[in-house]
C-alpha cells in the first residue's frame, strides 16, 4: 500500500542524547500540525538514545529511523536525513531542544501564504540544562535585512527553520561547525528569500556540549571561511571551497581557559541583552571579573557602569549598545 506523502519532513540528528531526547521527540509528536514525517538519524550513539527512539518508533509510524553503525558527524547525518525526506518542506530539530506546539503550523502557514519566501526562521527561548527558561530571543528580520547582514552576523537560528524541499540541498562537509550558515549564504547566492519571524517556536537549550560552547575558536574560523566563499560568489569569482583543507582549522587545539572565558562572556552578553533582572547580570559580571580580571574584557567595564544607572536609563542604553554591535 502506497503511503501518503507528508507535507513536512522533520529532520533530526542525535548522538548520545538520552538525557534530553524524550522531550525533543515528544514536542514534535505533539505538534498541532500533524501531517509530517519525523526522520531521526542516530549517529552511532553509545548510550540509550537508540533504545528511546525505537520505543517512540513503535508507537508512531511517522517516525523514520536511520541508524549509523559508527559516528559520522552532524553534517553527514543530516544529509542522510535530507536524502530520505519526502515532504514539501524540511523542518530542522535538535535532540536537546523543545519545539512549541504551534511551531510547524505557524511556519507551514506562512510559507503557504508567501510563495516568494524560501525559508522561514523564528524566535526562541533560551533554557538551561534543567529546562528552566532563562530569557527570550525575539528576532524579526526581513528578507532585505537578511540579505544585507547575514554575512556579518548570525541571524537564522538553525533549529527554528522550515524551508522548501527542492532537489540538491545538502550541507557541505567542509563547512564544519557552521554548515547552516554556509547553506543560508548559498541560498542567498541563488536568490532565495528568507525571513525570520518574531514568533517564539522553540526552547533552545544552552548545553555545555554544543558546538558553539565547546569549540568557539574553531567555529569562528570556519565561519570566516564560509563568508569568504559567499563574497567570492558575490563578485563572480570561483569560490575556493574545493581547495580548502579543513584540517588546518580542525588541528587547532582549543584552550580550556580561553573557552571558559569565551562562554562566560557569551552568557553575560545574552543576559545583558535579554535578562530581566539587571542585578543578576551585575552579580554574574562581578564573578567574571573576580575570576578573569577586570581589564581582560573591556566592554564588561562599560556594561557594569550602565548596570548602575536607573532602570529607564538602562533600557535606553541597552538598546543603544546593541545597535552599536558592542555585543556578539
Amino acid at each position: 500500500m502506497k503511503q501518503n506523502k507528508p507535507l513536512i519532513s522533520v529532520v533530526m540528528s542525535t548522538y548520545n542524547s538520552d538525557k534530553y531526547i524524550f522531550e525533543a521527540i515528544k514536542s514534535i509528536l505533539e505538534q498541532t500540525f500533524q501531517n509530517f514525517e519525523f526522520i531521526i538519524v542516530n549517529d552511532g550513539s553509545t548510550d540509550n538514545t537508540l533504545g528511546m527512539i525505537k520505543k517512540f518508533e513503535k508507537l508512531d509510524k511517522r517516525i523514520k529511523v536511520i541508524n549509523n553503525i559508527e559516528n559520522l558527524g552532524l553534517i553527514k547525518s543530516l544529509n542522510k536525513g535530507l536524502r530520505k525526506a519526502r515532504g514539501n518542506y524540511i523542518a530542522r530539530m535538535d535532540a536537546d531542544d523543545i519545539s512549541l506546539p504551534e511551531r510547524l503550523k505557524i511556519q507551514y502557514n506562512y510559507l503557504e501564504r508567501h510563495s516568494d519566501i524560501f525559508l522561514v526562521g523564528a524566535s526562541f527561548e533560551y533554557i538551561n540544562e534543567s529546562g528552566e527558561v532563562l530569557f527570550q530571543k525575539i528576532n524579526n528580520y526581513s528578507p532585505k535585512l537578511i540579505e544585507k547582514k547575514l554575512a556579518k552576523k548570525s541571524m537564522i537560528h538553525h533549529p527554528t527553520v522550515l524551508f522548501r524541499n527542492v532537489p540538491g540541498i545538502i550541507y557541505r562537509e567542509k563547512a564544519v561547525y557552521c554548515e547552516d550558515r554556509d547553506l543560508w549564504l548559498r541560498f542567498l547566492s541563488e536568490g532565495k528569500k528568507m525571513i525570520v519571524l518574531p514568533n517564539i517556536v522553540l526552547k533552545y537549550r544552552l548545553n555545555m556540549n554544543s558546538i558553539c560552547i565547546s569549540n568557539p575558536i574553531k567555529q569562528r574560523l570556519f565561519i570566516k571561511e564560509v563568508v569568504k566563499w559567499y563574497r567570492q560568489r558575490l563578485v563572480g569569482d570561483v569560490e575556493d571551497y574545493d581547495r580548502f583543507d579543513p584540517k588546518q582549522i580542525k588541528s587547532i587545539k582549543e584552550d580550556n581557559e580561553a573557552i571558559e572565558f569565551y562562554n562566560s562572556v557569551l552568557m553575560l552578553e545574552l543576559y545583558f541583552k535579554h535578562g530581566k533582572d539587571i542585578k543578576i547580570f551585575r552579580k554574574n559580571l562581578l564573578s567574571h571579573f573576580k575570576k578573569f580580571g577586570v581589564f581582560k574584557w573591556t566592554p564588561g567595564i562599560i556594561l557594569f557602569i550602565i548596570s548602575l544607572t536607573p532602570n529607564i536609563v538602562i533600557s535606553v542604553l541597552r538598546k543603544a549598545v546593541i545597535r552599536m554591535t558592542l555585543l556578539l
